[in-house]
């Protein structure tokens, strides 16, 4: 979670510097290992043991949910696989 905090916190330092933006002074290496940092940060801790077991629950939740309010199986199936995770929706 920090990781995502801190690559979040990048994404903000890059974009919140209006003069260095409206000057095109951002530097495009430094933007580029930027992200790189950013992804390689959400990856991890995308691919954690914790994020996948909370991600089970919400996909679980949400299908038991849709068959709890009249769909049937296969559409709740299709509705979930269709379905992004609220990822930073707390």
């Amino acid at each position: 979670m920090k990781k995502i905090i801190l690559s979040f916190a990048v994404i903000g330092l890059l974009f919140s510097t209006p003069s260095a933006a409206q000057q095109n002074q951002i530097d495009p290496d430094q933007l580029k290992k930027s992200i790189e940092v950013m992804f390689s940060a959400m990856l991890d801790v995308l691919s954690s043991p914790q994020m996948a077991t909370a991600m089970a629950k919400f996909y679980k939740s949400f299908y038991d949910s849709l068959i709890e309010q009249g769909f049937s199986e296969a559409d709740a199936m299709k509705i979930v696989t269709s379905t992004p995770l609220p990822i930073g929706n707390k």
